[in-house]
């Protein structure tokens, strides 16, 4: 099988444009596809065009660099599949056989694969994370019988399949690859679209366990392997704080129960209640760390370090590198810096605009002061109104500060992704809560922080989930209906997946977790019962945020061994919560013993000084409980431990049978028969462990 890619030089072509069926040479007959002797075809990729509108505007040399591509793709091994629609757009899906994806996994990627569970040498059954097992290996042909399998019999997961495709089209010449960037021809509208294909009967197997299934557990195996690492910690971050949102549900409704029905004139469920809420978010994100690691040396990404190209919207100018004295793109950074300085100058004016409608539409309690003529249906009125002006403000900020980070002109992907974190965040965080602020510190009255914080809470949940479950629901049922009043025939598979929205990232479901976490949290004595309205949203949230990915292209695939800048986020977010908790019951502290006669003796000057002994007593605590739990846990650390052990072994050729007792026979005999044959030192190597489990014990 050819892996080179000769490609052919338009220059010599003749300027004859070129005729029907042009491409039949390269793509596979309807006999082909049909013949039940054909190997089983991976079709990943797809890109298309618009006839009607592509012949009207391409050039005869345009046509002949489609010859070329189709031409390259099909040198390099992969398949191509050709369908034409009434509706006059031509897709054509790329895919590749077992016996491609083989040959680039072992000689080409050193891809890993995991291994079929087995059972201990000494006859036992292996425990849930044991720590002697070895379950990623690298890909080798002659081994293929001890890999674990998927639906379709192979040993490649959807993602390995994408990555191994992507490769092979985009990568450089150099590598025996096509070079051919179809994101960059999107952009510059040469062909209309190029995403990667669903496969529905994997997609559909994994909806059914994932989310028409009410399991606590979330088959994050099966995630990592069709959607990649970034989206299954995305899921695993949302599941593990749904989890601990039960121990604040229940400790809150107690609580919440336990200051109805007392007719004392003091604070001790409001304070129990902060001091629970600033230590459960400490304790939350301690053991979402070893969760983390947990997960990364689960998915074999806990060494992961990805180096990254250039992205396809980065625009500078060629230069010789002085590193690698090959010809790059640059940009200067000072420019970067001069350009962000403007996009961040912009941000600002846009929270202050946010804040300042914020504050007008609470400006009755906030400025004016009334604070008893408000009734609670005119607080939650209003709490739910400066809720639905979050969500538009919040929508019509986004594409603003798209163009901003595009403008600002970020060189990799991860740079471009951070920083529109940064910016849309700092947004978000101003846009939500200047009014909690206001009413927490500015005018303080418990009575209208919760039925603000409550208000505020709900609203926020409904109408995300009505955005991401209940607007595509409406809209299918509407296009349904105009398609039958119109006659319209059912279309393919491949053109209904050619209309949905790209699934880029997961900034946007992380932001709406984070922004939840902080109503929970920050604001935690006006709402003692918010753990139990996000509790309810997320179990809900998980199901609706994986049946909208069956609704939208598969992103791209990305690995990741964390949460990203989120996590530093979610550390930050944990300070502010001690601060705010703890100032807002001592501001609040005269308000919530609601008797004159009871009102404290302290000063302004000595309340602050107490609030920041407490808040300081209280961080250092944190800080000693940081030191003390682990971020790995030690089952992960035997784990990595024994692996750097087998690794020196085998690089100083000591390794003895002892050493070798609970490793895998196929890795043992691999290395007899590599060193027999190659008179080598044997070659070992693990990624990482893998577990059937989904939790850390």
């Amino acid at each position: 099988m050819s892996t080179g890619v000769p490609l052919l030089d338009a220059s010599t072509d003749s300027d004859t444009p070129l005729e029907s069926g042009f491409d039949e040479e390269f793509i596979m007959s309807q006999e082909e596809l049909d013949d039940p002797e054909t190997p089983h075809i991976y079709w990943e990729y797809c890109f298309f065009f618009n006839k009607k509108k592509w012949e009207k505007v391409i050039t005869t040399s345009l046509q002949k660099k489609l010859v070329k591509w189709l031409k390259g793709l099909s040198n390099a091994g992969l398949k191509i599949n050709k369908t034409t629609t009434k509706t006059g757009k031509v897709f054509y899906e790329i895919g590749a056989t077992n016996e491609l994806l083989d040959h680039w996994a072992e000689h080409n990627l050193n891809l890993n694969v995991k291994l079929k569970d087995q059972p201990r040498p000494d006859g036992k059954p292996e425990p849930m994370f044991d720590i002697y097992s070895i379950k990623y290996v690298k890909y080798e042909a002659k081994n293929v019988s001890q890999y674990r399998k998927n639906i379709h019999g192979s040993v490649f997961t959807p993602i390995d399949r994408q990555k191994i495709i992507s490769r092979i089209m985009m990568g450089p010449k150099t590598e025996q690859c096509c070079e051919i960037n179809f994101p960059r021809l999107v952009q510059q509208k040469i062909i209309s679209g190029f995403w990667s294909t669903h496969d529905y009967e994997e997609f559909d197997s994994l909806i059914k366990k994932w989310s028409f299934s009410w399991k606590t557990t979330q088959p994050l195996d099966e995630v990592r392997d069709y959607f990649g690492e970034r989206v299954a910690f995305y899921f695993a971050y949302l599941g593990y704080y749904t989890k601990w949102l039960i121990t604040s549900s229940i400790v809150g409704f107690f609580l919440a129960i336990g200051n109805m029905s007392t007719t004392k004139n003091d604070n001790v469920f409001h304070t129990l209640w902060s001091i629970f809420i600033v230590f459960w978010i400490t304790l939350f994100c301690e053991f979402w760390k070893r969760r983390e690691n947990w997960l990364a040396y689960h998915f074999g990404t806990l060494n992961f370090w990805e180096e990254e190209d250039q992205r396809i919207e980065f625009e500078g100018t060629k230069r010789v590198s002085p590193i690698t004295d090959e010809v790059e793109l640059y940009f200067p950074p000072w420019r970067r810096r001069f350009r962000m300085i403007a996009t961040y100058s912009v941000v600002f004016a846009t929270m202050v605009c946010a804040a300042a409608i914020s504050i007008g539409i609470n400006k009755k309690k906030i400025i004016d002061n009334d604070r008893h003529k408000i009734s609670t249906g005119e607080n939650i009125w209003r709490g739910s109104l400066t809720g639905a002006a979050i969500f538009i403000l919040n929508m019509l900020f986004q594409p603003i500060v798209e163009k901003l980070n595009d403008w600002e002109n970020h060189e990799t992907d991860s740079d471009y992704e951070n920083a529109l974190i940064l910016k849309l965040f700092l947004f978000q965080i101003v846009n939500t809560f200047t009014s909690l602020f206001c009413i927490s510190f500015i005018n303080p009255e418990p009575a209208y922080l919760q039925s603000q914080l409550s208000a505020l809470l709900i609203t926020h949940q409904i109408i995300n989930n009505f955005q991401e479950v209940g607007l595509p629901w409406i809209k299918a049922k509407v296009k349904n209906y105009l398609d039958k009043k119109k006659g319209k025939e059912s279309i393919s598979l491949i053109e209904m997946e050619s209309s949905y929205t790209q699934y880029e990232n997961t900034v946007d479901d992380y932001s709406e977790m984070m922004i939840q976490l902080g109503l929970v949290s920050l604001f935690a004595v006006g709402f003692k019962l918010a753990p139990i309205c996000a509790l309810a949203n997320n179990i809900i949230e998980i199901r609706s945020d994986s049946y909208k990915l069956k609704k939208m292209k598969k992103p791209p695939p990305k690995s990741a061994r964390n949460i990203g800048t989120w996590g530093i986020i979610l550390e930050v977010m944990s300070y502010l919560v001690i601060l705010s908790n703890i100032a807002l019951l001592g501001i609040t502290y005269d308000d919530f013993s609601r008797d004159e006669d009871s009102k404290s003796d302290l000063s302004d000057t000595q309340r602050v000084w107490l609030i920041l002994f407490i808040e300081h007593i209280i961080i250092v605590v944190k800080i000693i409980m940081h030191a003390i739990i682990p971020d790995v846990p030690s089952t992960v650390a035997i784990k990595i431990a024994r692996d750097t052990h087998f690794e020196n072994l085998k690089k100083s050729g000591k390794d003895t049978e002892n050493s070798m007792k609970y490793v895998p026979k196929l890795l043992s005999s691999r290395d007899s028969s590599s060193e027999n044959e190659n008179g080598n030192q044997k070659h070992y190597t693990s990624s990482s462990s893998s577990t059937s489990s989904e939790e850390e014990d």
